[in-house]
């Protein structure tokens, strides 16, 4: 999961790019006052050095996983809804939402690369005045949350409708047109209560 988002390769190369611009007006007057790094060329081959390592860790993450635990392959996991203002999509530890690190602003569809033959979980997340309705694609069901255990790629949309609103219906029924004076306390006329 943390690939697929925290450690996503273009997610640290910005945050490396980030703070590089941030440091570069002071580097110059730095290096005359410390002497170290011994150069401005020397610094950005080091800043070079980490957006390598960023660019190619997932790959390798990846790779002495399978090595490790005997994993045929990866695979993709892609994931889609019907409105992005009526749910989202949790898959095991992630909200695929834009305020999860590593997931984009614009995040629908979503990929994430997963592994062959190893279960994931993945749910329908209905917003406020929304409800689930099924799942297409890949797999074709009508349960929120499904087990996978996926041996291939996976597409699937998750469905939302609105949320009816429940139908009212009197609970309790007061008139007052035969009252008269100082009242203390008035039965009802009709309840729905027993």
């Amino acid at each position: 999961d943390l690939i697929n988002t925290t450690f996503r390769s273009d997610r640290l190369i910005n945050m490396i790019t980030q703070m590089k611009e941030r440091l570069q007006p002071e580097m110059a007057q730095h290096i005359n006052r410390w002497e170290s790094p011994p150069t401005i060329r020397y610094w950005n081959s080091k800043i070079d050095i980490m957006i390598d390592f960023a660019q190619q860790r997932p790959f390798y993450q990846r790779q002495h996983i399978r090595e490790h635990f005997d994993i045929e392959s990866d695979i993709n996991v892609t994931l889609d809804v019907s409105n992005t203002e009526a749910g989202y999509i949790r898959i095991n530890t992630i909200n695929i939402t834009p305020d999860t690190p590593g997931v984009p602003e614009d995040t629908y569809p979503w990929t994430g690369i997963y592994f062959h033959n190893i279960p994931i979980e993945i749910e329908a997340i209905a917003e406020p005045g929304f409800v689930f309705s099924h799942w297409t694609g890949s797999i074709n069901s009508d349960d929120a949350v499904l087990q996978l255990t996926p041996t291939g790629n996976i597409e699937l949309t998750a469905h939302f409708t609105e949320q009816q609103a429940p139908e009212s219906e009197i609970i309790h029924y007061w008139h007052f047109n035969t009252l008269s004076g100082t009242i203390v306390s008035v039965q009802t006329d009709y309840s729905a209560i027993t």
